[in-house]
């Protein structure tokens, strides 16, 4: 179980990477720049916070998905529709809170956040699907 959790965390940590710093990165900062935390025109990641959501993301992923997955088609369906719900709270509460939140970074983030989640179910679920 650590294993998977650790490449669920990891899986995680690299798409994200990945996704904000070579995919959408510019569009991201053009959109919600206004209201992130920035430093020399660069997200200003504030680490710990960062770290305390991949770690229940990890837990959310693998207790509601993964451990009772007992195909590769259920584990990344059911990680879609994580996903789905996690950014669409996360997107939707921001939406409703902040002044000027763009409604196409929320539609790009929670495309992004249930692609990822599909993504990441299919990868852990593959790698121990005997477990």
């Amino acid at each position: 179980m650590l294993a998977q959790l650790i490449l669920v965390l990891l899986s995680y940590l690299i798409l994200d990477y990945l996704w904000m710093g070579f995919v959408v990165g510019d569009v991201y900062l053009r959109l919600i720049g206004p209201i992130a935390r920035l430093q020399d025109g660069k997200f200003d990641v504030f680490i710990p916070s960062a770290l305390v959501v991949y770690f229940v993301m990890t837990f959310a992923l693998w207790f509601f998905v993964l451990r009772n997955a007992s195909d590769l088609k259920t584990a990344t369906l059911h990680g879609l529709i994580l996903g789905f719900c996690l950014y669409a709270v996360f997107d939707f509460t921001n939406h409703a809170l902040l002044k000027n939140y763009p409604i196409q970074f929320l539609a790009m983030d929670l495309i992004w956040g249930s692609v990822l989640n599909a993504v990441v179910a299919a990868i852990a679920f593959k790698a121990f699907k005997s477990n």
